[in-house]
């Protein structure tokens, strides 16, 4: 059999293959021979379908597969799923759905839309719908898009939208450091009513998540918007907003979770309004270091012991030009709470606490803990 080449068409009338799954299965038969598109037509395509390697794939020889019209609406991709996701890529390099909309079934209560499994590098995500699992549940069984363990390096997730599902995306790399998944791009995606956690990534090099809107009413009150967790050298955090559309306490929420996190850490220009009566941490540092946190603007109010950004045992931090606003009715909330961190400089910053606990709260204070400390209004 020869090996693919130019476009293809999917679709049940006057096409090359009358399915996705028969036009994979001639894709992993074949491999490729220059660049492959596959124009799948408007309609409805119930099934569901993995990926494996592909042979003579390079960045002259990608795959893409997207709407034939351009429009995500036209093409829905969908089937009953339990423990199998609805794509799985495994070891697929070099391939991009665009404008197309992967959607759980009617009737499922369990399932996962994308799953890149270890080897899988070179993957783009762009401009498509993902619909979930529409109910409230913390499994990864209902994550949107999944990776568990692996090396998946260059995966590029831009412009989607994720409604619904446990996590929005559950990413990890593996723990040892050769094994992490370097530059994973999240960028101008919109997250819509995750009940979990709506971005969840663990083990990464040179992470950028930029430009993304967050929005969930969940009342799971451990809720994070996003959480990082081992994502060191250059991590950049920026332009994202989370809005608390909802009326719980979250009493165990996070805005931003961050652990673990080392070496030119970016966090910069984000909004986290949880609001007035919502959130435990809006931001929160642990075991952390080298990190430039600016000009960011973040907002709660859970009435018993939250604080609007909680640094501990992380240094060399610089806190420029940020505004921190509290309204707690706790005594023994705070704005911002330091403990056992150290060398950090801090200027130009609003700690405003309009409840009853304190702007700043320094635990084992030290004179260490700040290289510079100045030109602050609390």
């Amino acid at each position: 059999s020869q090996a693919l080449s130019g476009t293809y068409t999917i679709g049940i009338d006057s096409s090359d293959y009358v399915s996705l799954s028969a036009a994979v299965a001639d894709l992993v038969a074949n491999g490729v021979s220059d660049h492959v598109v596959f124009n799948i037509r408007p309609g409805q395509y119930i099934e569901s379908f993995s990926i494996g390697s592909v042979t003579d794939v390079s960045p002259t020889r990608t795959i893409t597969f997207q709407s034939e019209t351009g429009d995500s609406s036209d093409v829905e991709i969908t089937n009953l799923l339990t423990s199998t996701a609805l794509v799985q890529l495994s070891g697929v390099d070099y391939i991009t759905f665009q404008n197309l909309t992967f959607k759980i079934a009617s009737g499922s209560y369990i399932g996962k839309l994308i799953q890149i499994n270890s080897g899988s590098n070179n993957v783009s995500l762009l401009n498509n719908r993902f619909l979930g699992v529409a109910f409230g549940t913390t499994s990864t069984d209902d994550a949107i898009i999944y990776s568990a363990s692996g090396a998946n390096d260059n995966i590029s997730i831009i412009n989607n939208y994720f409604e619904y599902g446990s996590y929005g995306i559950y990413f990890y790399g593996s723990s040892s450091t050769s094994s992490y998944c370097d530059y994973m791009t999240i960028e101008d995606n919109h997250f819509f009513n995750q009940f979990y956690y709506s971005i969840e990534l663990k083990y990464h090099y040179y992470l950028s998540v930029k430009n993304n809107f967050i929005e969930t009413n969940t009342i799971n009150s451990s809720y994070r918007a996003i959480s990082c967790s081992y994502c060191n050298s250059g991590t950049d955090i920026s332009h994202n907003k989370f809005v608390y559309t909802g009326t719980s306490t979250l009493s165990s929420s996070y805005g931003l979770y961050m652990y673990y996190c080392s070496s030119s850490l970016k966090i910069d220009k984000n909004e986290i309004l949880f609001g007035d009566y919502s959130g435990r941490y809006g931001m929160y540092f642990s075991e952390c270091s080298s990190a430039d946190v600016a000009n960011n603007l973040v907002l709660n109010g859970y009435n018993s012991s939250s604080y609007t950004v909680y640094v501990y045992n992380s240094d060399y931090f610089d806190f420029y030009y940020n505004t921190f606003k509290q309204k707690s009715t706790s005594s023994s909330g705070a704005t911002i709470y330091y403990r056992d961190s150290y060398y950090n400089n801090s200027k130009n910053n609003i700690f405003y606490n309009s409840g009853s606990g304190y702007a700043v709260y320094m635990y084992n204070y030290s004179s260490s803990n700040f290289s510079s400390c100045d030109y602050n209004c609390l």
